[in-house]
């Protein structure tokens, strides 16, 4: 998001105040009542206060404790109310925190109490907030629930909505951020609170979701069993169905934009059919998305449903069985006028440019206004002000209509509100993980001006660690507007496991793995992985550690020891020889501009040996030993959102492989490599979001002498299920003893399938894949065909599974461009290490 044009007020921030620091206390002298409490406050209706109540208001509040909680978090409460440790006390305060916390929902009584402490000589006030809590719904049972589910009927009475996002502004106003209320909510669900009220309330709602069914005269019981020692409720609704309905006449009224046909598809509902809520729900939705966006704005449609009348069911032409219920549906439209924008302007701007709000908004003028480019504008603007401290910024649209009602101009009325900066950041949930682990990477720190971008990439920042499941990030008002205390909750997912497993991979055959591995080992964010994998093609030992931060600073240093041999394919013989590497690495990688950039560089030094070639081909791959010391470095610019399941935002690479030369050893060569990654979100359905991935990928060998040959296993191989899928990992694409230049491109639509909170579970793809091999710079042939030297084609689709042990990736390719006898078609099975795609 651009920020030009916006000028922040260079004010320094308000002060915020501390709280007041005691010091031990030792004596308590008297007690005052909650009715005294309440007298002490001044009053249109008390005459006189008594002068020994009335010396409260003066006194300094040393202690606040609360009392009677059970199943409510003690933060929570004192979140709310306004009374402050280190204020003086005030008894008006004092009695709105009560009308507050009564407010919330769950208690059924609140009080306030009151004594006094002496320290030092001095007196100072203890506070005591006294709550009575309803009991807390531990188990619903519903009984006799068939046309509706009883999921249904749970979430009727709760809506999941409710207990997952409330973006209602009702938690914010009562000041406590909207995911923290959610744990004081009261309705009829497992873990809420009781309320009678609510329960008829609840009651209603089901009996309407059985009518949206068509369904009537049903009869609902609830039984109720209290255990009063533990402040929990069970709950047992019974239920006795009643018929169910078929409609016979659907009714259209207001309608006039459109003909009577179009709206009719639209609402999908017909004559004859049985009563489908779902359906009518969907077309009411069609209906008006379909009225907006073709500039309705103030668009209604009201629907409802009857028993037909005798002559309704007179006249249709069909047999209404005795056990169904004959309906008529009716739709009532308020269309509205057509809104063609004439125009818009801003009002209220101080920070910003009426340039730069029209380049926010980004609306065409003389053209149909629809609702969502509206609001999209209307967002835009607003996070626009979040992003710059303006955390309350609000936005009122004015509509002044043409006289002839031809068209409107819109007036976006801007209300800034202050700027806010913030005080306190807290990290909540955490078990294991170190406070300081979590802070490191919130890129807002105390003091700091209110940021929302920084806010989002700071939670990103988060799920990037690798071992959090959930982060909601929110705030708290504080006694001082001009401040807000920032919350982050968080919660940890298995940071550490050990895992065992077996399958079988196109390149290894069949493979078993034991691995031993930990996201967060003590704590603090550091990777730990011990791991060994087994099979007729291959044996592996690893052993790596890496740690985020390094002396307290944003650079990752990553420790590896490694003994891999394997069997490896060879033109068409799926083992024409075996290598044995085996060695150690060391990498820094310090990170820039808010992780941003990375700039890192390392050295290696392995022992790599080719052994068993078979005769055919002793004379392309000569057995050897020989000393691999090679200095690496690497640059990367990303601004991906979530680098273990990317939705958006892009990542370049370019590294640089230094192998002998100035560094030494056997093998003398240099191997530049870039790499480009995008992924865009082309749709989002709930959580569901269907990703492009775009992934291109170039490189060269260029040896350090000419007489000096690069070994076979460090040249590039084109074809298998990390390149150009349809085709075999060598033999297919570019020269058979592999090639000194290469180029990939791997185009793939990913459509998750299972999600675990952010984390996708089994995602499908579809691919197209394209790339060539050469034996060098001056031979790279951009043009498709079935020469070796040419590009080559694959296209098919695959499978992704994310399991607990590693993840799993299942592909078919089909060549477009294979020469005549080879295969068509090639089935890839891989596990672990799975590359990005």
């Amino acid at each position: 998001m651009t920020s030009a044009g916006f000028d922040a007020e260079q004010t320094a921030p308000p002060p915020f105040l501390p709280g007041f620091l005691s010091a031990p206390t030792t004596t308590q002298d008297v007690f005052l009542s909650a009715e005294a409490v309440a007298k002490a406050a001044p009053s249109s209706v008390a005459a006189s206060t008594p002068p020994e109540i009335f010396s409260l208001d003066n006194l300094l509040i040393q202690e606040i404790k609360i009392q009677g909680l059970r199943n409510v978090k003690e933060s929570l409460i004192r979140s709310q109310i306004k009374v402050r440790k280190g204020d003086v006390f005030n008894s008006v305060e004092a009695r709105g925190d009560l009308k507050r916390l009564m407010g919330l929902g769950p208690f059924s009584s609140a009080d306030v109490a009151a004594s006094t402490v002496s320290i030092g000589g001095k007196t100072y006030l203890a506070v005591v907030f006294l709550l009575s809590e309803k009991p807390k719904i531990k188990k619903i049972v519903i009984e006799g629930a068939r046309v509706v589910s009883k999921g249904t009927i749970k979430d009727v009475m709760a809506p999941a909505s409710s207990r997952e996002d409330r973006s209602g502004h009702a938690g914010h106003d009562q000041g406590l951020p909207d995911h923290r209320l959610g744990e004081l909510r009261v309705e009829i669900d497992e873990g809420a609170f009781f309320d009678e009220a609510k329960l008829a309330e609840a009651l209603s709602k089901i009996r309407e979701k059985y009518e949206e069914k068509a369904v009537f005269d049903s009869q609902i019981a609830v039984e109720r069993k209290l255990d009063e020692s533990l402040g929990r409720i069970n709950l047992t609704f019974k239920i006795i169905e009643g018929k169910k309905a078929k409609i016979v006449k659907v009714i259209l009224g207001g309608f006039t934009g459109y003909p009577e046909k179009k709206i009719r598809r639209l609402v999908k509902i017909k004559e004859k059919k049985a009563f489908d809520a779902k359906k009518i729900k969907e077309g009411l939705a069609k209906l008006s998305e379909f009225y907006k966006e073709d500039g309705w704005l103030d668009f209604e449609v009201k629907f409802a449903s009857r028993p037909a009348t005798q002559e309704e069911i007179s006249r249709v032409k069909f047999k209404i069985k005795p056990a169904k219920v004959p309906m008529t549906l009716s739709y009532d439209a308020v269309e509205g006028k057509r809104h063609y924008l004439t125009g818009y302007s801003f009002r209220g701007q101080q920070t910003t440019t009426e340039e730069e709000l029209r380049k926010l908004a980004g609306l065409s003028v003389n053209a149909v206004l629809k609702d969502s480019k509206l609001r999209e504008s209307q967002g835009a603007i607003l996070d626009a002000y979040r992003n710059r401290g303006h955390l309350f910024a609000s936005i009122n649209i004015e509509k002044n209509w043409l006289p002839d009602n031809s068209g409107v101009e819109l007036v976006f009325n801007i209300d800034e509100r202050h700027l806010v900066y913030i005080a306190n950041i807290y990290v909540e949930g955490l078990m294991k993980t170190k406070d300081y682990v979590i802070k490191r990477e919130i890129l807002l720190k105390e003091g700091d001006l209110f940021s929302s971008k920084k806010l989002y990439k700071s939670t990103d920042k988060i799920y990037n660690l690798g071992f959090i499941e959930e982060v909601r990030p929110d705030y708290e008002p504080t006694p001082n507007p001009g401040y807000v205390d920032l919350i982050f909750d968080v919660k940890e997912g298995k940071p550490g496991m050990l895992t065992a497993g077996a399958g079988f991979s196109s390149i290894d055959g069949v493979v078993g793995q034991v691995s031993l591995q930990h996201l967060n080992l003590l704590g603090r964010a550091q990777h730990a992985n011990l791991s060994t994998e087994f099979g007729k093609r291959r044996q592996s030992y690893d052993l790596s550690w890496t740690t985020p931060w390094t002396f307290d600073r944003r650079m990752s240093t990553t420790l590896s020891l490694f003994n891999t041999s394997r069997s490896l394919q060879y033109a068409s013989d799926t083992t024409g020889f075996k290598r044995r590497s085996k060695g150690g690495s060391v990498f820094f990688a310090p990170r820039f501009e808010e992780d941003k950039w990375i700039v890192g560089a390392g050295y290696s030094l392995q022992q790599d040996e080719i052994y068993d070639v078979l005769p055919a081909y002793q004379d392309q791959i000569p057995a050897s030993l020989a000393r691999r010391s090679a200095i690496n470095t690497r640059a990367t610019y990303d601004t991906r959102d979530f680098k273990w399941d990317p939705k958006r935002g892009m990542a370049h690479t370019l590294s640089m492989e230094f192998v002998g030369g100035p560094a030494g050893g056997d093998v003398h060569f240099v191997k530049p490599t870039i790499t480009h990654a995008f992924h865009f979100p082309l749709l989002t359905l709930g959580k569901h979001t269907f990703v492009l991935s775009d992934i291109v990928r170039w490189g060269m060998l260029q040896p350090y002498y000419r007489d000096r040959l690069v070994p076979v296993s460090d040249r590039f191989y084109v074809g298998g299920a990390e390149t150009v899928r349809g085709y075999t990992y060598t033999g297919q694409i570019g020269p058979i003893q592999g090639g000194k230049a290469y180029g990939v491109n791997n185009i793939e639509l990913k459509v998750p399938l299972l999600m675990e909170g952010r984390f996708t579970i089994i995602q499908f793809a579809v691919f197209v894949d394209a790339g060539g091999s050469w034996g060098g710079a001056k031979e790279v042939n951009l043009n498709f065909g079935r020469a070796d030297n040419n590009l080559k084609a694959g296209v098919g689709f695959g499978l992704r599974f994310k399991t607990p042990a590693f993840p799993v990736r299942l592909d078919w390719g089909w060549g477009l461009h294979h020469a005549q006898g080879e295969a068509v078609n090639q089935f890839y099975f891989t596990i672990g290490g799975v590359p990005e795609m």
